[in-house]
Formats: C-alpha cells, structure tokens, sequence
C-alpha cells in the first residue's frame, strides 16, 4: 500500500521483503564473525552500522520516487539492510555485557519486553500516519518515513555517546592485575 503510489506492485514488495530479510541475515552473520573473539568491539561495530545505515535511509528515500528504478531500490534496501538489522545482535549482549553484574537473561528479557512494547507502538503509529492521507498519494508514505528516520535518530543518537568500557572486561582486568601482582 505504502510503495503503491510510486509504481511498485505487490510482487516487487515481495521481493523487496525477501531482499531485506537475507541482507539481514547476512549482515548479522558477519557481524557475529567479526565479533568473535577476545575482546568484541561492541560500541564501535555498532556505531558503525547506525552511521552507514543512516546514509542508506537517506539514498532509500532518494531512490524511492522513481519508482521505475527496481534495481537501484532494491540495491539500497539491501544495503540498509546488510547494516541495520545486525544493529539488533549487536545491542542486546552489549547491553547484556553492561549490566553484568545482574543476570543477562533478566537484561536480555527485559530488553525484549520494551523493543516489543515499542514496536507494538511505532508500528500503530506509523500505520495511523500512512492511514491519514489519499491512497494514491505519497504523503503518507513520506509521513510515516519521516517518523521511522525520527525515531532511528532517537535511537541512534545517545548511543553515540555511551562511553563504558564493559564491566565484565574491566572487572576481569582488575583481578588479573592483583593475581599477578
């Protein structure tokens, strides 16, 4: 409904769905590559992907318009997607790691609770505003984008500026420096 307006039928947004859903995973695998190891690099990884995803939403709304470009659009939402997505497995044991001294299951939980109740409301949200114009206008989609960049900035943003190393790295370093001492 949303992509209707500018040229795209319902089996170029199936195809769009499939691309998103493998780039995800791809992305997601390699960054679980890259991350293994000694010492993950949780923060930087994950700055990295908000970074290069933000500048993919942006080519994704240029792109957009044409309608009759399918594969420079499909392009760009498979490289959003190779970059945004894995944002996911990368936050939850980041976060997980930074709360260490609780249980990870009762962080990962809750974090799942609220990315739920969240998306539960963004997605009400973004349906009433892509709702509120003419069908065959694209108001409504550009409303609704408008919402989902805003909110990917809200996100994006503070995450910038967490600076902590992960406790369970420091604490580790801690003992080890009166072990060998």
């Amino acid at each position: 409904m949303l992509f209707r307006p500018f040229g795209f039928t319902s089996t170029d947004n199936s195809i769009f769905n499939v691309i998103l859903v493998l780039s995800g995973l791809a992305g997601s695998l390699i960054s679980a590559k890259i991350l293994d190891g000694g010492d993950p690099k949780y923060k930087k990884l994950f700055n990295l992907l908000n970074t290069i995803g933000a500048i993919f939403i942006a080519f994704f709304l240029l792109s957009l318009p044409s309608g009759v470009h399918k594969a420079l659009f499909g392009t760009n939402l498979f490289l959003y997607g190779l970059f945004m997505i894995p944002t996911f497995s990368i936050i939850f044991p980041y976060v997980a790691e930074l709360t260490y001294p609780s249980h990870e299951a009762v962080s990962t939980a809750l974090m799942l609770f609220l990315c739920r109740l969240f998306a539960t409301c963004f997605g009400i949200f973004g349906t009433l505003l892509a709702e509120t114009s003419d069908p065959k206008s694209t108001e409504g989609f550009y409303k609704c984008m408008s919402f989902i960049a805003l909110a990917s900035l809200i996100g994006m943003l503070p995450a910038l500026f967490v600076n902590e190393e992960l406790r369970k790295v420091s604490m580790k370093n801690f003992y080890q420096y009166f072990a060998n001492a």
